[in-house]
């Protein structure tokens, strides 16, 4: 999301003025290449994003445990996971903030957005499963929007603004299927970290990638859903989509469904958390469905996929038991990239993860954190 807000922002850089860049390191990733931290306010924002999207250009990007989001060269905040500083911990409002991280150490981070004003546009997954009813909360409390910047949450969001959501009948994800959606048991055994970051469609990060070739992203996005738009999981539902062209639709209790298409590109979401409530030109290729001549839809395969069956069962179970499955598919994503367990066993341990917590309602962030570490703990203790 990162190097996506880059580009947004280059293509709109005579309406945003950038306070602040932040690249940070989770789940096994190096991401930014500044040797320490190093916090600098850009005051020619023009000239810096032109800079980055050169780079981004020419950078060879995803790769396994490295990617690339800001060059050694750019102003940056090097974060980890002890060091969760960011432009959030400022005493200042600023209008917009994207939230790129991975992993549940964007939470505080956020919660710190929201509760400074203001919009805060997300595409850090994991802290809208553990604690997205508590983001929501703080929203309300302080009188911040959350803009979500998935493109499939992004689209639910657009397709909102034609009917209440208590009128809402279904809303449907849709999904590429990943890689290897038409693998065989046999052939997903065999998958490598190298393949399972070549998503057919979309360019994405090292562990969103992986999440997606599992389709552990998709159950992730269905408990998203649930938190960002006060729906019950029962009113969520997925289906395979392969050309990614329709991102969500949304069907009303009068049965029309409303449907949010273009082609795909993560700019399209990420220039509307930053412009919303207005809309401006972009430079996205535009939609000719002639000329795509077909779209194709298909049900998920949740007994080939386990990690979406798993996520709708952590749904269905309770708050506590969604931040267990984030927090074990952390763990394991991390020791796939690092060799150290097969691809099919990534869904083993977000079952073990599963069946560590009961499915309570959280009180605090700081109970998320707590429940999210004590996962962690389990899952690498039954990793030795």
């Amino acid at each position: 999301a990162m190097g996506r807000a880059a580009y947004a922002l280059a293509d709109v850089s005579d309406k945003f003025l950038l306070a602040t860049i932040a690249a940070g390191a989770a789940s096994g990733n190096v991401v930014g290449a500044a040797s320490g931290p190093i916090a600098l306010t850009a005051e020619n924002a023009y000239e810096h994003i032109v800079k980055l999207r050169t780079k981004l250009d020419k950078a060879n990007v995803p790769t396994i445990g490295r990617t690339i989001v800001v060059p050694p060269e750019f102003y940056a905040l090097l974060l980890n996971d002890t060091t969760h500083f960011t432009l959030a911990n400022v005493d200042t409002k600023n209008d917009v903030v994207i939230n790129g991280m991975v992993g549940i150490s964007g939470l505080k981070p956020s919660m710190n957005v929201l509760k400074n004003g203001g919009t805060l546009g997300i595409a850090n997954k994991e802290p809208i499963v553990a604690a997205g009813r508590l983001l929501r909360e703080q929203a309300e409390r302080y009188g911040s929007t959350i803009i979500p910047v998935d493109s499939e949450h992004s689209a639910i969001f657009q397709c909102l603004k034609a009917g209440k959501v208590q009128d809402v009948k279904k809303v449907t994800l849709t999904a590429s299927g990943g890689p290897f959606v038409d693998y065989t048991d046999e052939q997903l055994r065999a998958v490598t970290p190298q393949m399972a970051i070549k998503h057919p469609v979309w360019a994405m990060g090292t562990k969103v990638s992986i999440d997606s070739a599992t389709m552990m992203n998709k159950g992730l996005e269905v408990i998203e859903a649930m938190n960002l738009f006060n729906l019950p999981q029962s009113k969520i539902d997925v289906i395979i989509h392969r050309e990614s062209v329709i991102h969500s639709f949304v069907e009303f209790v009068d049965k029309s469904v409303i449907a949010c298409m273009s082609m795909p590109n993560m700019r399209l979401p990420v220039q509307l958390a930053m412009t919303y409530p207005d809309r401006i030109e972009s430079y996205a290729e535009s939609l000719d469905l002639a000329k795509l001549g077909s779209l194709h839809f298909e049900y998920p395969d949740y007994k080939k996929f386990k990690c979406l069956s798993l996520c709708i069962d952590a749904a269905k179970l309770g708050e506590s038991a969604c931040v267990a499955v984030s927090a074990a598919d952390e763990i394991a994503v991390a020791q796939f990239i690092a060799g150290k367990i097969g691809f099919t066993d990534i869904e083993k341990y977000v079952e073990k993860g599963l069946s560590f917590i009961r499915g309570n309602k959280v009180s605090s962030v700081d109970e998320v954190l707590s429940i999210d570490e004590t996962v962690k703990k389990y899952i690498r203790q039954t990793m030795r």
